[in-house]
């Protein structure tokens, strides 16, 4: 398919919650053998034997170029393992999601994984939507690193036409291919790209996989943006999240529920089966009956979300927790060396740092009458260089305080 682009649309896109991940679930369970359990609920079989180790053989597509050899000299073991599980749920026609920590490469093992479904001639259409600023990572990983091609579904003063569009859904509809667009765009166009007028319904979901990077913006049932995906037919769902959790245990319930609805049940039994027996007994005043039901609804929920949830830690991958995760220990081929450079103030970032802290809002801070955030945020812009700073905070140096 030609790798058409078109300039992208101002949508916004729904912001993710900021707030801090809750432990209540150990990660334990969904490390490097998440995909070696069978599910108690859903339906979804025992996969075990799915996962032994698939090869990526170079195969010549016409929509992705043969590039396997680049991925199999960059992927690291704990990625190959990521891509052999998502191939594995898709034998099954099931959805999954991709939680691992930050910077293990969740991008670039999905986008290893629909390089290998194209290869393979096991998938023809693949959507991706992904919020506006994760557009150029998507990029260099599709397109710089695998070499494949990709159409970026766009609208705005120079591409808003709507036969513009069509012609991108015809393309993708009669040659196959990588369709990107972000979730506002889902919103606004989503009759366009949810199916094709020559797509015959009787062939299956007109898309192979939908990929929802950041899909923990979607935790929210009542998300406009959310009911459109929900709409969109795909015989996988692919979610990717560093942060399942949130806030509270219905979060990883909406998310599965997108991704493979009913694995949990509906809400109401979720939070009867799950939900209240584990807040319950981890409250400090639980009884002993409490706990005990609590880390049996625990250990239950993890049995059932397991194979369908892959979520590791860089303590895991690199090794340094000491379990060694049962095989080989990828630590070998992963390093990452931080090196801390102290730097001292110049003359003008001390004299603003100082100025700052006498300033009203700080002294609003320290008598707790402001949030503190605002106040700390400006005083790393001033650590990192004074131009940051908006042109009223510039003026501080030399203000005293009244």
């Amino acid at each position: 398919m030609r790798g058409l682009r078109l300039i992208e649309s101002s949508s916004s896109d729904d912001d993710a919650s900021s707030s801090s991940s809750d432990d209540i679930i150990s990660d334990d369970s969904t490390g490097s053998d998440a995909g070696g359990s069978s599910s108690s609920k859903g339906d979804g079989p025992a996969i075990d034997h799915l996962f032994d180790s698939l090869s990526i053989a170079p195969v010549n597509n016409t929509a992705c170029g043969p590039t396997t050899s680049q991925a199999k000299k960059t992927l690291m073991p704990h990625q190959r393992a990521g891509v052999e599980w998502l191939l594995g749920l898709y034998n099954v026609r099931s959805g999954a999601i991709l939680a691992d920590d930050m910077g293990l490469g969740k991008t670039y093992q999905v986008a290893s994984f629909v390089q290998a479904l194209f290869q393979r001639k096991m998938a023809r259409r693949v959507l991706i939507v992904a919020p506006k600023t994760l557009l150029g990572a998507w990029e260099n990983e599709v397109w710089t690193e695998l070499g494949m091609e990709m159409a970026v579904y766009g609208g705005t003063q120079r591409a808003t036409s709507k036969r513009e569009r069509l012609l991108i859904m015809d393309d993708i509809a009669s040659r196959g291919g990588i369709l990107m667009m972000t979730y506002g765009l889902v919103q606004r166009d989503a009759e366009v790209v949810r199916t094709h007028v020559s797509h015959d319904e009787d062939e299956g979901p007109f898309w192979d996989v939908v990929v929802m990077d950041e899909g923990h913006t979607l935790k929210n049932t009542g998300n406009k943006t959310r009911a459109e995906i929900e709409k969109v037919d795909a015989r996988m769902r692919l979610l990717i999240t560093g942060t399942p959790i949130q806030n509270n245990l219905m979060e990883l319930h909406s998310l599965f529920d997108l991704v493979k609805r009913g694995l949990l049940g509906d809400a109401s039994e979720f939070k009867d089966t799950f939900e209240r027996p584990i807040k319950r007994g981890t409250s400090k005043d639980a009884t002993r009956r409490e706990q005990d039901a609590g880390a049996m609804a625990s250990v239950s929920l993890q049995k059932t979300y397991a194979p369908f949830m892959l979520r590791r830690t860089k303590e895991d991958v690199m090794g340094t927790s000491g379990s060694g995760g049962g095989g080989s220990n990828p630590a070998s081929s992963f390093f990452k060396k931080d090196i801390v450079v102290w730097l001292r103030l110049t003359d003008a970032q001390l004299g603003l740092y100082k100025a700052f802290l006498r300033s009203k809002s700080v002294r609003e801070v320290l008598n707790q009458n402001r949030a503190a955030l605002a106040s700390l945020t400006v005083l790393k812009k001033i650590c990192k260089h004074p131009m940051l700073l908006s042109d009223d905070l510039l003026g501080l140096e030399g203000t005293e305080a009244g």
